[in-house]
């Protein structure tokens, strides 16, 4: 993806793969609560006809490309990978990908014909593989979802939210089906541990020995927005440990939990030289191979 194509890029159909929806419309200004915090009232601006954003409340601003810099901490290179695989399919129909033979999409609304079974498909067992993930965790935690847009058939990952929805996941494409929602993993523990995404959380359960898995609750929060939703049963617990995400966005978040929750232990000094807990374990995994 060139600066252009991203430059041509939705930034309302971007944020809605984010999670965030406007909480105002008015003709071509729509009104969202930051993407940067936890607000009540809407401070965020994009200007539909124009594509240009502004946080009144950080002073920040400009376009896609500047939003996804401020957003997850990246740089140019990083950002363009960023949009090609949260937004494949965006520029025009001609640039969606095939994966092993199906498409991909980030359409959320629209979608069609939508059903869950059993993880099967080699290549999203590849998919997981690809990322450090074992055969046997993934198929412990996800399903297969197939679906159809615009009578095109598309298949993904599947992880369960809290709400009867599915967080959506292929090489192409990071998306939802359903109302966001954050989901819990319990075991009837009084330790929990809080991640942002459920490649986060297949992560962490790599590392963890089998025998301990069991001995702690999971909060995958599937998006920064659901902070504030999750806190009221975060305090339920006696330990609370943060796997955040180390971009902006997520260091938000962690201060925002620990003024909720004080006892919470953020955990991101352990992987300091990446950007979450799923960059820090496929690393790990790389370097296994290389010796």
């Amino acid at each position: 993806m060139t600066t252009l194509d991203a430059q041509n890029l939705k930034i309302a159909d971007y944020l809605l793969t984010q999670g965030c929806r406007p909480a105002k419309e008015n003709g071509i200004n729509l009104w969202y609560r930051s993407p940067f915090h936890e607000e009540r009232t809407p401070s965020f601006h994009v200007n539909a006809q124009k594509n240009l954003w502004h946080d009144f409340s950080t002073g920040l601003g400009g376009d896609i490309i500047r939003l996804v810099q401020n957003l997850h901490n990246l740089n140019i290179p990083g950002t363009l990978r960023h949009l090609e695989e949260t937004m494949a399919g965006k520029v025009a129909p001609a640039a969606v990908s095939s994966f092993q033979g199906s498409s991909s999409s980030p359409v959320s609304d629209g979608i069609t014909d939508f059903s869950v079974s059993t993880l099967q498909h080699p290549a999203l067992y590849q998919y997981m593989e690809s990322r450090g993930i074992s055969p046997e965790v993934g198929a412990a935690f996800c399903e297969e979802a197939h679906y159809s847009v615009r009578g095109v058939h598309f298949f993904a990952l599947a992880f369960p939210s809290g709400s009867g929805g599915y967080e959506l996941r292929n090489p192409k494409f990071k998306g939802c089906y359903g109302k966001k929602d954050f989901s819990l993993i319990s075991h009837g523990s009084d330790n929990v541990h809080v991640v942002e995404g459920f490649f986060d959380f297949l992560s962490l359960q790599e590392m963890m020995p089998t025998i301990r898995r069991e001995f702690h609750d999971y909060i995958v929060l599937n998006s920064v927005s659901m902070v504030k939703k999750a806190i009221p049963l975060l305090t339920s617990y006696k330990k609370v440990h943060l796997w955040l995400d180390r971009d902006q966005a997520g260091k938000v978040a962690t201060r925002e939990i620990k003024a909720a929750v004080p006892h919470s232990i953020d955990e991101s000094r352990r992987y300091r030289m990446y950007n979450d807990v799923s960059a820090w374990w496929k690393n790990i995994c790389e370097d296994k191979k290389e010796r």
